[in-house]
């Protein structure tokens, strides 16, 4: 079996096909890439990032949906009921599709724009240390403060060392950081007390 095969499938794949299925698969990729960054929006873009990831998803759909009422690319097998396949069609799907690009535009872009034009920023935050058995491979991480208001994930891990190092009680840290229009850039903490980098 070719790669293209496993890739496209077994037909021979037509130019609306190939880029539906790299679009996809692109998109997919840079989601999960976003969803794991330590980008905070600021209010403003994840705002504009919303009205943003509704509009791309419902051009996106109208898109779709145009292209397999033409003929353009072949609709998937239906395996499901009349009723399922429409609750697939008019709920699933167009939930998935901005889902994923609200990920990437909120987060993903932003955090790239400001990767590459984000100006240093430090400020001071109250946070607390917590410990956990997880999956994820984040057992130790901190979380608190105002910084965290609009994040994906309220909460930022850390290596073991830098947990044994912190006090168990709240405590006051220093959070470098880079920052853009769209938001904050978390780089890492600093226990004002020690002055080390978590």
């Amino acid at each position: 079996m070719s790669w293209k095969t496993a890739w496209y499938g077994p037909e021979y794949p037509t130019t609306s096909k190939k880029v539906v299925t790299n679009g996809l698969m692109l998109l997919l990729f840079f989601a999960i890439y976003s969803f794991y960054s330590d980008f905070i929006p600021s209010k403003t873009w994840a705002s504009l990032g919303l009205k943003i990831s509704i509009a791309v998803a419902t051009i996106t759909l109208a898109a779709s949906y145009w292209a397999m009422w033409a003929g353009k690319i072949k609709p998937p097998p239906n395996n499901f009921s009349k009723l399922k396949m429409t609750l697939i069609r008019i709920v699933v799907v167009p939930l998935m599709f901005l889902s994923m690009y609200w990920l990437s535009v909120v987060y993903g872009v932003g955090n790239l724009y400001t990767l590459t034009i984000g100006t240093p920023h430090q400020e001071v935050t109250e946070l607390q240390k917590y410990q956990r058995a997880s999956r994820r491979g984040c057992d130790f991480y901190v979380r608190g403060g105002d910084l965290a208001d609009n994040a994906l994930k309220r909460e930022f891990c850390i290596s073991e060392e830098s947990y044994q190092q912190l006090p168990n009680e709240p405590f006051h840290a220093l959070v470098d950081s880079e920052k853009s229009y769209f938001g904050t850039r978390v780089l890492d903490f600093r226990n004002i007390e020690e002055q080390k980098p978590l």
